[in-house]
């Protein structure tokens, strides 16, 4: 029996929802795809439609994938003496837009966070150079 697929963000008539106590069983229309039972507490499903147990699951499977997609080593971006140098390459319009070029690799704001927040209780110095400042970064 070959496996089953992950399921995927998907649309109300990809799925069938029930609930079963405390959990929202997602099962696909399509049997390739496993079924799932989603703990959401007794209390909360009673008082959920099909649409809004759909968007929270959805929006969890959404937030797994970009965690996935933007997981990387990011301690290689701070060279050994602690010192991140980086060009900021965009405005951002979203959190998950990159706009900040170390290490030749851009990084999103939320990406910056992780990577400060491995470093909680340290002082952390921003100062802003031009781009044709003495110390500038050059492509």
């Amino acid at each position: 029996m070959p496996r089953k697929k992950r399921p995927h963000v998907a649309t109300l008539e990809e799925i069938r929802i029930t609930r079963d106590g405390e959990y929202a069983i997602i099962a696909y229309t399509d049997d390739s795809i496993a079924t799932t039972q989603y703990h959401i507490g007794a209390d909360r499903l009673a008082r959920m439609s099909d649409e809004d147990i759909l968007m929270l699951w959805n929006a969890g499977l959404a937030t797994k994938e970009d965690d996935v997609r933007s997981r990387r080593d990011m301690g290689s971006a701070l060279s050994r003496a602690n010192f991140l140098a980086c060009q900021v390459r965009d405005t951002p319009a979203d959190p998950d837009d990159p706009f900040l070029l170390a290490d030749g690799r851009t990084f999103t704001a939320m990406e910056l966070a992780k990577l400060l927040g491995s470093h909680v209780g340290w002082s952390v110095r921003i100062e802003l150079v031009p781009p044709d400042g003495p110390s500038s970064l050059k492509d």
